[in-house]
């Protein structure tokens, strides 16, 4: 919820006071295993999938200048993968990691002055 403290001249109605309420609910798991190929070699996997709100700045179309919601906002979805190869010896140490990620219905607000165009 926004909560705008002075009223703007060019936003008279709503600029000043409390915004509408938005609600998001999340939530998110992870997990994760080890396989242990000989004493020196191991697998590591992780994954993660959750929901997240998205931020102030993209929730309002300008909440700097007034209490404008964004139409169809909705939760940024996350998921991400990983993967761990371990080589250990006593003269010898690799790691080896790969990522992979993926965030969809993102919401990327763009600003611009405008005083006195509207």
């Amino acid at each position: 919820q926004r909560e705008g403290l002075y009223q703007n001249g060019i936003y008279q109605t709503t600029s000043l006071g409390k915004s509408q309420k938005v609600n998001f609910e999340n939530f998110g798991f992870k997990g994760g295993f080890a396989y242990k190929i000989s004493g020196r070699r191991w697998l590591f996997f992780n994954g993660m999938y959750l929901t997240r709100a998205p931020s102030l700045r993209n929730t309002f179309s300008n909440s700097r200048l007034n209490n404008a919601i964004v139409n169809g906002i909705e939760n940024e979805n996350i998921s991400s993968a990983e993967g761990n190869y371990v080589y250990r010896s006593p003269t010898l140490k690799i790691r080896t990691t790969l990522y992979y990620s993926l965030i969809k219905n993102t919401t990327k607000t763009s600003f611009f002055y405008a005083e006195g165009i509207f």
